[in-house]
């Protein structure tokens, strides 16, 4: 067991580091990708039977001191680290792409497009059912523009320059081609239009019935440009999003802030397809953990402290681990550069607090729930800012004995993104929150953040020592 535990420091002392990282050139990419899909059984099998083989070395050799049993785990385990940080970092950085679906224009059906008209409502009050008129239109080229799983932007252009068709509604990617309400507008008539299922299709892999982000699509009735194969990332990279902020009034010791955090989140899309026109409900969450480097003097709260102002657990917390729930979502238009949101949250706060003793230092856990609203807004498709405002209730079990501490707060968070090139992996970030008490815990009792940050590029290289 001690070797065993031995080890497992050893992982962490010598675990992974944080740095920035180029992408890796094809060949490279290719190489690790072969590694990637070969070898991975045969990499856990090769450590599994070098740490057997360890500890039967260990529990057989009793002539072996102390300090050649350390030698000989740090040497091992050093063997073990290589080959495992080798693996992680192909499988993070392996640029890797794989085929979900392809989008096709119906060659055959590119001519004499049937275009409808709207039904609209009698002088009874009784509804018309949408015609069939005497016009057919000719499709030369499709625009698509594809965010968070369904068809957002739609442009069907026509042989008549001055006509496009547009949708005024967002799509399921997944069943378009199949739903006859799935329409295009016309900009001369709008009570006129055209059905998708008619000239375009999406014919995804099977067992690849993914979400797809973001991608730009462009069809014309040219032979090569009829269909588009859509790729995704398929690596760690794609998944996680890193990155590190460093606290302005931290930095400077006017707040007892974190100096630097290191955040990682994931997004999980639950209902990404509309309700209605660009309503979502339930639309995604996101996962993620933020660890805060604190100065020694500002790490551990005293109890005292505590009693008198329990925010500071929230502010001073080091560890943090939690979830935030998109509940509804909505924008007037897809011609609107913002959206309103309404949203759920939950976080576990990990705090370093002191005792009566000087020398009793323990961790306490603080449970956060919270309710609130936000908008987000794009100045341009590389450049927005993001909004909320949150009622927020904690609930402290550990800290008092024989009490439960409850404690309410307000919340505004902000932050301003820029990425440059189309690269969300370049990006820079100014963030801003402020929390301050509720109801049973004064307003006087707040603090703020002013955050700089960056996302940033996990390297698994092992240490050198």
């Amino acid at each position: 067991m001690r070797t065993l535990l031995s080890i497992f420091a050893f992982l962490l002392i010598h675990g992974p580091t944080f740095s920035q990282k180029k992408k890796n050139d094809s060949t490279s990419t290719k190489t690790q990708l072969i590694i990637l899909e070969n070898n991975q059984k045969k990499l856990q099998n090769s450590i599994d039977s070098l740490f057997k083989k360890l500890k039967t070395e260990i529990n057989t050799k009793n002539d072996l001191s102390t300090s050649q049993q350390d030698k000989l785990i740090k040497t091992a385990s050093q063997k073990a680290i290589d080959s495992f940080t080798k693996k992680l970092s192909a499988n993070f950085d392996v640029d890797k792409k794989e085929l979900v679906g392809t989008f096709r224009l119906i060659k055959d059906s590119l001519n004499n497009i049937k275009v409808y008209k709207q039904k609209g409502i009698r002088i009874d009050r009784s509804e018309q059912n949408d015609s069939l008129i005497k016009r057919n239109v000719n499709i030369t080229k499709v625009l698509i523009e594809i965010r968070d799983g369904v068809l957002f932007n739609i442009k069907a252009f026509t042989d008549n320059p001055k006509e496009v068709f547009t949708n005024s509604s967002s799509t399921n990617i997944f069943s378009f081609d199949r739903n006859s309400k799935a329409t295009l507008r016309s900009n001369l008539t709008p009570r006129h239009y055209i059905r998708l299922v008619d000239f375009l299709t999406y014919d995804y892999e099977v067992d690849k019935y993914y979400i797809i982000e973001k991608e730009y699509i462009k069809l014309s009735t040219h032979q090569d440009s009829l269909n588009h194969k859509i790729f995704i990332q398929n690596n760690l990279r794609s998944f996680i999003d890193f990155r590190a902020y460093s606290d302005f009034l931290g930095l400077i010791d006017e707040s007892a802030n974190g100096i630097i955090s290191f955040e990682g989140n994931s997004t999980f899309y639950l209902n990404p397809f509309n309700i209605a026109r660009f309503h979502y409900l339930f639309k995604k969450f996101k996962a993620g953990v933020s660890y805060s480097r604190f100065d020694n003097d500002d790490r551990t709260i005293p109890i005292t402290a505590i009693e008198n102002n329990p925010l500071d657990m929230i502010q001073k917390s080091f560890l943090t681990a939690g979830t935030q729930l998109d509940i509804y979502e909505t924008r007037i238009g897809k011609k609107f550069p913002y959206k309103i949101l309404l949203k759920s949250k939950g976080n576990l706060f990990f705090t370093e607090v002191q005792g009566n003793s000087s020398d009793t230092k323990e961790n306490t856990t603080t449970l956060g729930l919270g309710i609130g609203a936000g908008i987000e807004v794009e100045r341009f498709s590389n450049f927005g800012i993001n909004a909320s405002l949150y009622l927020n209730r904690y609930q402290n079990n550990n800290i008092i004995e024989n009490q439960i501490l409850n404690f309410n707060t307000f919340s505004i968070h902000s932050e301003a993104y820029f990425y440059t090139n189309n690269d969300k992996d370049d990006a820079f970030f100014l963030r801003l929150k402020y929390e301050e008490g509720r109801f049973n815990l004064h307003p006087s009792r707040n603090f703020f953040n002013i955050q700089f940050g960056y996302k940033a590029v996990l390297n698994f290289n092992s240490k050198k020592e």
